[in-house]
């Protein structure tokens, strides 16, 4: 029925909502909620720079954590087009092994800074990641 009903509303004229009656699943699980930008800026302000950018890269930039924001380097950051390249390795095997997401300015804010501090020669942009001890998941809570 709730097939029939979407699929009548897709060749018909009709404007109501075609899954008014399909039910969404319960997110009611405390541990995922929305975090709201004043939250987040709290929450980035209380953190030393090298975990900024992790939690920068997963907000404003939509990396999965950890693995695309461990595997993120200087290189693939296009400063001059505003945009980075993200490697990830759950879509490689669907011939989809990166793609560019846009340098949102608060974003950009908080690399530079990480970029600026960074000892020479280094390689990846979230550096507290490297060692494959700190797990952001678990350290964060």
């Amino acid at each position: 029925m709730k097939w029939t009903r979407a699929s009548c509303w897709c060749f018909s004229t009709r404007h109501d909502n075609p899954f008014a009656d399909v039910q969404c699943a319960d997110f009611a699980n405390e541990r995922r909620r929305f975090i709201s930008r004043r939250d987040m800026e709290q929450l980035l302000d209380a953190c030393p720079l090298r975990w900024q950018v992790v939690f920068a890269l997963a907000r404003y930039g939509g990396l999965r954590c950890p693995s695309e924001v461990r595997a993120l380097r200087w290189v693939d950051v296009l400063w001059d087009q505003g945009l980075f390249i993200v490697t990830s390795p759950k879509t490689e095997g669907h011939d989809k092994a990166t793609r560019t997401v846009p340098l949102l300015p608060r974003l950009r804010e908080i690399l530079l800074n990480a970029y600026g501090a960074a000892p020479a020669g280094a390689e990846h942009v979230a550096d507290v990641l490297q060692d494959g001890r700190e797990n952001p998941r678990t350290q964060a809570m």
